[in-house]
């Protein structure tokens, strides 16, 4: 490379091209799964490093498009639906040593499997309707070979009350579903009559009973000790509920080392931990734990509150506290013994004086 009359670069032929030969697919196969890994040979005779690009055909070499570029081994996994359907597939793999380049194709064509639709519903379906609400059901559906699909494509239903209709967007009325749970599916055909699916739940006019239980190994510990919170929460039913979240504010004095949600999340701020832990359907528990350290002596309190997104048939059991004695770390309790246990003890130091009594005249005749 020469700039304004001087060499700033240059690179030199190596004296042997590389070669490369495809081997999967190399024609006749017939590609399906999830995935598939795509292999060749290849080599250079001066011991250059090689890289390389992939691509592939649909229409039997008509039209390319580009899987990898500069790959440097010699596979390259792929999920199959990113191919798209075909019964003419060619894959060709470009090999180059940084100035000489060789390619090689298929030598016969393949056949990659029809791949079913990839379905979503929008975030936020979930969640409690009542009477008049409108539950609004969005979704859509993509599939490798016949792109977005149509509105007419796409059927909602629910295991409570069958098909509702079509579309990518729709509008029903809560009062005109069944009272409790619905799984809402989305399902999406293709042009290949292969079908994919999406679920979410929704709650009519439901009505549930929420428990917590805060427990905690030891209700007294030594101070600058980690204590551990357990936080369980239960959906007594008749219905799930969704939004189901928990709060507790940390005793004054403690510091927060961390709190982990079985499902959903938890989040400290500000001397209180906020748990979300989503939908719980009938019959369903989750928990989480909070870790403290409580480095001075004292009673802990700690209280926490659950609430959902529904009405609660019992709210008397959506509070619960636990209490934990922090003492200092020099103080050992005295342990406590039980009236069998001072018989044994006063027998045992009976015996042991009766022992010592005739092991003293034993010495005396002596």
């Amino acid at each position: 490379m020469v700039y304004q009359g001087s060499t700033i670069g240059s690179v030199s032929a190596s004296s042997n091209a590389p070669t490369v030969q495809v081997t999967f697919p190399n024609g006749g196969e017939t590609i399906g799964g999830t995935s598939t890994t795509l292999t060749w040979t290849a080599s250079d005779a001066d011991g250059d490093t090689l890289t390389y690009d992939v691509q592939y055909s649909r229409d039997g070499g008509f039209s390319w498009a580009t899987i990898a570029v500069d790959w440097p081994d010699k596979s390259y996994q792929i999920a199959t639906y990113l191919l798209g359907s075909s019964t003419d597939g060619v894959l060709r793999v470009m090999a180059t040593d940084g100035f000489n380049a060789v390619q090689d194709d298929s030598d016969a064509p393949f056949s990659v499997a029809n791949s079913r639709p990839e379905v979503v519903i929008s975030a936020g379906l979930g969640g409690v309707f009542v009477d008049t609400q409108l539950v609004f059901l969005d979704g859509m559906a993509l599939d490798p070979e016949d792109g977005r699909l149509a509105s007419t494509s796409l059927a909602w239903s629910s295991n409570r009350d069958g098909a509702f209709g079509f579309g990518e967007n729709l509008e029903v009325v809560a009062s005109t579903l069944t009272d409790g749970d619905h799984l809402v599916t989305l399902t999406a055909t293709d042009s290949g009559s292969l079908t994919g699916s999406a679920t979410e739940w929704i709650f009519i006019n439901p009505t549930s009973d929420l428990d917590v239980d805060l427990s905690v190994a030891s209700n007294q510990l030594a101070t600058s000790t980690e204590l551990t919170y357990t936080l369980t929460v239960t959906n007594n039913g008749p219905n799930g509920m969704s939004r189901v979240m928990a709060s507790s504010t940390l005793p004054v004095g403690v510091t927060f080392v961390s709190a982990v949600a079985d499902q959903g999340w938890c989040a400290e701020a500000g001397g209180a931990v906020s748990c979300e832990f989503g939908t719980l359907l009938n019959g369903s528990s989750t928990t989480a734990t909070i870790v403290v350290n409580a480095p001075t002596p004292g009673t802990l309190s700690s209280t926490v509150v659950i609430a959902g997104d529904a009405p609660d048939s019992d709210e008397s059991s959506n509070t619960a506290t636990v209490q934990v004695s922090v003492v200092s770390a020099n103080t050992v309790p005295i342990p406590s013994m039980s009236a069998w246990g001072l018989i044994t003890l006063t027998a045992l130091l009976g015996a042991l004086a009766v022992w010592l009594a005739n092991r003293r005249r034993t010495s005396l005749r002596a």
